[in-house]
């Protein structure tokens, strides 16, 4: 958490004072998607995290979900202006996307999960992509970098990807 924005998820939770797997069964919820809550993974949020956010904190639940937003924006502020990535281009390249986007990623992160903390998407999403499972770059993906001038407005996965089982998939 950076002192000058947080997520009210954690917020809510560090109130009661109880640990993610308390809290998990408190709402039904699994640790795992907990912990990724609090990182801003989700684009969306559980019904009942966000009640139980309202509640613990005593604001309305538009009011969790602005704040859940603008700590995603902040976070990802925040990533860009510490590590200040050149932008994601394509340029002459003929190589699928993934491929550009995996080498362009792992210069600054070394891992799916460090880049995905740091833009507040799914790592899954962006493995995937790295794999080359998914037709072009994640609209997660790609509205977080274009949010803070990372990719190209003119970005596209290039050449046709062979199928995943001629990739050895």
């Amino acid at each position: 958490m950076h002192s000058t924005f947080s997520n009210p998820i954690a917020d809510a939770r560090h109130s009661t004072g109880v640990s993610l797997q308390h809290l998990g069964k408190r709402v039904g919820l699994s640790r795992q998607y907990l912990s990724r809550a609090e990182q801003g993974t989700y684009s969306g949020l559980n019904k009942d995290l966000v009640n139980f956010t309202s509640k613990q904190l005593g604001i309305s639940v538009r009011e969790v979900v602005r704040r859940y937003e603008a700590f995603q924006v902040m976070t990802r502020k925040f990533t860009a202006e510490s590590l200040q990535p050149t932008p994601l281009r394509r340029g002459n390249s003929q190589e699928p996307g993934y491929v550009i986007f995996e080498r362009w990623r792992s210069g600054y992160w070394n891992t799916a999960t460090a880049f995905s903390n740091g833009f507040c998407v799914h790592p899954e999403v962006v493995r995937n992509y790295e794999d080359g499972q998914l037709p072009g770059i994640p609209d997660p993906v790609r509205g977080a970098l274009a949010s803070v001038g990372l990719i190209a407005s003119d970005w596209t996965e290039g050449p046709e990807r062979a199928p995943a089982a001629a990739r050895g998939a």
